[in-house]
């Protein structure tokens, strides 16, 4: 049992004596085949586990299973790893179950501590008898009461137990030869690869989208259509597990075993040969299981099922639904769908539906949203009704297509964004002159995805369509004039204007992809619209209308404006002049001089030209090509480039290239740099992103292969299989500039906060007139894509004021139903993209999250299964595991406390300014900010997705950061307060600038918020007591070279009992940043004792007034621990009041002016 628990199901390939050799384990035992595999082998050998064991006993024996080193240790690895479950397993304990005996060991507090003491009892023969009874009597609670036993039932008693037995016994010993190494593997067999798909060597997890890929297998569609469904299928995923990894991805699978860094063998798929071996596993019977090939009758019902529920979405509201209608809108459609279902096999039922869907669809134009959907419905249904439907029927599958050469449109497509594309491609060719001898004037060697500006005024003024018309230029569709104005309002964009041909045009965009979203939603509206070379005709479309001025022959329109455009093109002789400008030159020497990493482009007159060793490098990545010359000052030389206007455009070339560049522009002979660039700003090492739902460190970039390699964030604490995955650059350039924009965003809005603060200072525009255009770029203006991420809302925007101090106070369900009416509102907002009213930030402020109301996660809590259901419903699948890994540190802080941490800080009269609350919550601090204060501005951070999205819409002019406090990159000195209830625990942060300093997370919000502060600044946090009373004085010796202790007050345990649910002690510590290290440190960062002999910190012994109660040591949760037990007498609110005053006053010279955006 123990070797079959340990090898699971996987596989090896050795080579051995110059043969291959394929294993395979399963739960029947172990399979051995020479070859790459064990499945097709005519000649294997199949051991069952009873003589696997027998074997490694006989290795064993023979000093030939495993090297000395490793036996040696044996013993104490397994007595370790029983340590680790026993941990594990009473660490889930309910808090208030104790075992006099098993106590004994949790008393050293937390990991590798407690897991270092439970192997000293495990390794005394005394005291691990001891540890067996403790066990055994657990086990009998746990079989008398689960819940009032068992928190979390991961590991039980039991399970230890039997672990813990083996520990009697008295240990055998083997022998070991000094010169014995192991065979290794060496390759990844067929077996490995085929478990991936394989039914047969899967876990018995049952999923429907093995049979919709089975029947897309089966209904006879093409080996690329099969690829492509599978490409679809499996999306951009990974995992990693005993030593394996796979990824999938656009390019295929990749699967490797061994270490993650080193894997001893590796191969990759491409999804050709993968769609090859699904084929072959169902031509073996090996694909789909038994139960899954039974269960498709039933799966075929709830396909039409879910047709039927999704055809009355589109039909009018007053038309009688075949089911119940569900109470809200955020309800699952499980129950209608079951429902349905029922009743399929009722022929009645089918015959009055198949009537009623017939009437609806009479009733119901054909141009009108959902009735091609409603029509395939009801034929499904009639064939369902007659004994034909089934998944194995060929459906018509459609993929996104593969992008068409733009350079290359339908030659029948003669439509107006055709036109464009024509014209765009003569343009080009009267430009170049292939073997002339002149210079290419196309920076980008080819048709280009940015359209010029003379494309579009032809595109618009020649357009005698009525439809939209949406322009690529790009990854951008761009809307102009009337157009724009429509798009404005009826996407809900910003409207903008874009200078052409001299002229402000205006203008809304979007990403290219959230095209077929937008085109979707014109559709619903009733718009039509013309997407670059496709006339996409909706309804109501107006034939074109035919003047005598309309040109019968579209060509005859595109050379006429050819024509025109090529007469103003330069003269060759006007070309040579500018190439060999010595004003240019000049400028280009010393410009490299500066540059001397990067690449410089000069302009001359209309052009953009690069010479030398420079030509050579940007020649390639522009498509260019290279003329030599006699240039002034340096003789035969290289020289390339292109028209000015292009700048930008050549630009995101190089940047593709991973080139430094700097581009200089010129004005009334005037120099000036017109943009810059460093690869290392394109895809930033070590720069953080995202991308679905994962987080992602950029590790390397090959520019000479296009190739970025990403680690994975999850692991760089050092827990589990760090994964690495490949992409090309631009795709992760995509999630760069997401995540700089993200970046921007935030500048922006604390920008516009402090706008009236900057003083006036216009940019100079830099022109470069040609031929009559002029082209304006001003650096700080920002682009379409930043303009674009801006959303304007006309609404007011409102900051939530909390004024009932019972907020939060409850029983847990009644917590819990707050919860759920809190993020059913947030949801609606969202649908809706609006801001919350006042009544719906009443609702709103009532979420406390989740801490103390774990049962709602437990699946086995009978009491609590309806909640747990609600909750996994209503919360995505991120949702749902951070709302569950808050449960043990997201606590609610009480409104009585926060009023009194603002009175001592207005005691102090603070002038408003910058206030940061970095572990914020729903924001309750700003939530009771005082009148006093009303005028700062407010920044706020919090993890958690859910939490974060509430406080923006409570605290609507707030600026509010969705993050972990450790990935904010807030200015130091900026904050004028730093105030919260930050988070506390046994556990650290990864943050680079303070990872030497070996902080426990709620030390570590400590440290960085005092750098964030300026000096004189106040930071007045709550904390855990360990703060000031841990043992070790070490952080605080740091923490007093950069702040002067105001004061502190000892809350007593339950403070947040009412509110959070939570017994804690905790601390309100006021700290003023200083401006110079103190020369001698100051008492409290060493500890004294109280009166009683409870050991606190030098500070409480000297101010036991500061204490809210009485310190004394009572039994916990590993151990004898003390707690500030509550004065009942005096409401803590009085005591608090008394408390404050003794806070003391802050060094005034510090605090003048408080920090403005510049100074920031």
């Amino acid at each position: 049992e123990y070797l079959k628990n340990q090898y699971h199901r996987g596989g090896k390939g050795f080579d051995i004596d110059s043969e291959k050799y394929s294993i395979w384990f399963d739960e029947k035992g172990v399979q051995i085949a020479r070859g790459r595999e064990t499945y097709n082998a005519r000649n294997k050998i199949t051991l069952s586990w009873e003589q696997t064991a027998q074997r490694v006993r006989n290795l064993l024996e023979k000093g030939e299973f495993t090297t000395p080193d490793k036996l040696a240790a044996s013993k104490e690895v397994y007595q370790k790893y029983v340590a680790d479950y026993f941990c594990y397993m009473y660490r889930d304990k309910e808090d208030n179950y104790h075992n006099t005996k098993l106590d004994e060991i949790e008393k050293t507090g937390s990991f590798p501590d407690y897991s270092q003491n439970a192997l000293h009892f495990l390794q005394d023969k005394e005291k691990l008898s001891f540890v067996m009874q403790g066990l055994y009597e657990m086990e009998q609670d746990f079989i008398k009461d689960k819940d009032a036993t068992m928190r979390l039932t991961f590991h039980t008693p039991t399970e230890i137990i039997g672990m813990a037995k083996d520990l009697q016994n008295e240990p055998v010993i083997f022998p070991s030869k000094e010169d014995f190494q192991p065979i290794a593997p060496t390759f990844v067999t067929e077996d490995e690869l085929n478990a991936i798909y394989a039914t047969k060597y899967r876990k018995g997890n049952f999923q429907t989208s093995r049979i919709d890929t089975y029947a897309f297998f089966k209904q006879g569609h093409t080996a690329k259509e099969k690829a492509d469904y599978l490409k679809n299928s499996f999306g951009w995923s990974g995992s990693g597990y005993q030593n394996t990894s796979i990824n999938f991805s656009a390019k295929g699978v990749d699967y490797s075993r061994g270490g993650m860094m080193k894997p001893y063998a590796r191969v990759i798929e491409n999804w050709g040969q993968v769609a090859k071996r699904v084929d072959k596993l169902i031509a073996e019977n090996r694909y789909i299981s038994k139960e899954e090939l039974d269960y498709i009758p039933t799966y075929e019902k709830q396909i039409i099922a879910r047709k039927i529920y999704s055809f009355y979405s589109y039909a009018p509201s007053d038309v009688e639904r075949p089911f119940t209608l569900n109470e809200d809108r955020f309800s699952s459609n499980e129950k209608p769908v079951e429902e349905i279902m029922e009743q399929l096999d009722d022929s009645e039922f089918v015959d009055n539906l198949l009537g009623q869907m017939e009437y609806v669809l009479s009733n119901t134009l054909s141009d009108e949203r959902g009735f091609d959907t409603m029509q395939k419905t009801y034929n499904d249904l009639k064939d369902f009704q007659n004994g034909d439907y089934s998944i194995f029927n060929k459906q018509e599958y459609t993929i996104k297509p593969e992008e068409m050469d733009e350079d290359e449109p339908p030659e029948d497509t003669d439509d107006i964004g055709n036109i464009a594309k024509k014209l765009e491609r003569k343009r080009k060719s009267a430009h170049k002159e292939d073997n002339s001898g002149q210079l290419t004037l196309d920076l980008v060697g080819g048709y280009s995805s940015e359209k010029t500006k003379e494309d579009i005024p032809v595109a618009m003024e020649q357009k005698a369509y009525t439809p939209l018309t949406l322009h690529q230029v790009g990854d951008f569709y761009e809307l102009y004039g009337s157009d724009a104005n429509i798009g404005a309002k009826e996407l809900d964009l910003m409207l903008l204007y874009k200078t052409i041909n001299g002229e402000k045009v205006d203008m809304v965009g979007f990403p290219k992809h959230s095209l077929e979203h937008y085109k979707s939603v014109l559709r619903v509206k009733g718009f039509d619209f013309i997407e670059d070379n496709e006339l996409v005709l909706a309804k109501n479309t107006p034939a074109p209308v035919l003047t005598e001025d309309t040109p019968s022959d579209f060509d005859e329109v595109v050379e006429n404006v050819v024509v025109e455009e090529v007469g103003k093109q330069l003269a060759n002789e006007k070309m040579e002049e500018l190439l060999a400008d010595e004003n240019t030159i000049k400028e280009y020497l010393s410009q490299k001089a500066d540059h001397p990493y990067q690449i410089v482009g000069i302009q001359s007159g209309s052009l953009l030209l690069f010479y030398g060793d420079d030509a050579e490098v940007v020649a390639p990545a522009l498509g260019c090509k290279v003329i030599e010359r006699e240039i002034p000052f340096v003789g035969n030389t290289k020289v390339t480039g292109g028209y000015v206007d292009d700048f930008r455009t050549a630009a995101e070339k190089l940047k593709e290239k991973g080139i430094n560049f700097c581009f200089v522009g010129e004005e009334n002979g005037e120099y000036s740099t017109i943009t810059e660039h460093f690869a290392k700003d394109y895809i930033p090492i070590g720069m953080e992103i995202t991308i679905e739902g994962r987080d992602f460190v950029i590790d390397s970039v090959n520019y000479d292969f296009g190739n970025v390699s990403l680690r994975d964030a999850s692991f760089q604490n050092g827990t589990g299989i760090p994964i690495f995955r490949s992409e090309k650059v631009d795709f992760v350039r995509y999630f760069v500039e997401q995540k700089q924009a993200e970046m921007q965003e935030q500048n922006l809005s604390i920008a516009e906060e402090h706008k009236e603060e900057i003083p006036a200072n216009p940019q100079t525009n830099i022109n470069f007139d040609f031929d009559g255009g002029s082209l304006e770029d001003t650096p700080l203006t920002m682009t379409v894509k930043e303009q674009l991420k801006i959303i304007e809302d006309t609404s007011p925007k409102l900051n939530f004021k909390i004024t009932n101090d019972d907020l939060g106070v409850g029983t847990a369900k009644e917590k819990f139903a707050r919860n759920i009416e809190a993020i059913k509102t947030l949801k609606s907002l969202e649908t809706e993209s609006r801001r919350a009213t006042a009544e719906e930030q009443e609702i709103l402020s009532r979420y406390i999250g989740w801490g103390g109301l774990s049962e709602a996660f437990d699946d086995s809590k009978d009491n609590w299964h309806s909640e747990y259901t609600q909750l996994k419903d209503l919360l995505t699948a991120d949702e749902y595991s951070m709302a569950r890994a808050s449960t043990l540190n997201a606590h609610y802080t009480s409104p009585t406390v926060i009023r009194a941490m603002y009175k001592a800080l207005g005691n102090m009269d603070i002038p408003n300014g910058n206030i940061l609350e970095p572990a914020m919550g729903t924001g309750n601090f700003f939530g009771m900010l005082p009148q006093s204060m009303a005028n700062s501005k407010l920044y706020g951070v919090e993890l958690d997705s859910l939490t974060g999205r509430i406080a923006k819409q409570l605290y609507q002019k707030a600026n509010i950061q969705i993050k972990g406090f450790e990935k904010t990159d807030y200015s130091n000195d900026f904050f004028d307060v730093a105030v919260g209830n930050v988070p506390f625990g046994n556990y650290k942060l990864n943050d680079k600038k303070y990872d030497k300093q070996n902080l426990l997370i709620h030390d570590y919000f400590f440290s960085k918020s005092l750098d964030k502060v300026r000096s004189g600044g106040i930071v007045a946090f709550i904390t855990s007591k360990g703060t000031l009373d841990k043992e070790s004085s070490e952080v605080r010796k740091q923490l007093a070279q950069k702040a002067d202790l105001l004061g502190a007050i000892r809350l007593p345990n339950n403070a947040f009992k009412a509110n959070a649910g939570t017994e804690v002690t905790s601390d309100i510590i006021f700290f003023q940043k200083r401006d110079h290290a103190p020369e001698r440190l100051p008492d409290w960062v060493e500890l004294g004792e109280t009166a009683e002999g409870v050991k606190v910190n030098k500070y409480f012994e000297d101010n036991p007034q500061m204490i809210m109660g009485e310190m004394q040591m009572v039994t916990g949760q590993f151990g004898m621990e003390s707690t500030c037990v509550p004065n009942n007498e005096t409401p803590l609110s009085e005591q608090l009041d008394r408390a404050i005053t003794n806070i003391l006053a802050p060094d005034m010279t510090l605090l003048k002016e408080p920090v403005t955006i510049a100074e920031g």
